[in-house]
């Protein structure tokens, strides 16, 4: 799979895209949600992975452009895994809420990840 990262700490970057070469998938990053959305214009990928807090634009207004069928994005329906590091549960909820499909934690790790994105692909 082609993948988008989108999210402006450097370390969670790393991590993603370490995780993301074990398990053989491609990957593009991003560092905030304006970038997001620029290469959701252009570009084809299968998944997002989305933080929430970033700046210039945050991943909830950039989740709510993509969803919007009047924007230029390529895929409105394009899967999106929020990676914030907010409380599980509630963050979760208010994740689905705004259109993301799956929320993962502080605990990222390549089970997770794997798991995450077999979740939302078959959605």
């Amino acid at each position: 799979m082609h993948v988008l990262i989108s999210d402006d700490c450097i370390v969670k970057q790393a991590l993603i895209k370490e995780i993301l070469k074990e398990l053989g998938h491609t990957y593009e990053v991003v560092n905030n949600g304006n970038e997001a959305i620029k290469k959701l214009e252009i570009n084809y990928y299968d998944i997002v992975l989305m933080d929430t807090n970033m700046p210039e634009m945050d991943g909830i207004e950039a989740t709510s452009i993509i969803r919007n069928i009047h924007s230029k994005v390529i895929n409105h329906k394009i899967p999106i895994i929020n990676i914030s590091s907010q409380s599980k549960q509630h963050y979760l909820d208010y994740s689905l809420k705004v259109g993301m499909n799956d929320y993962l934690g502080e605990s990222i790790s390549t089970e997770s990840l794997k798991n995450s994105i077999a979740k939302v692909i078959l959605l």
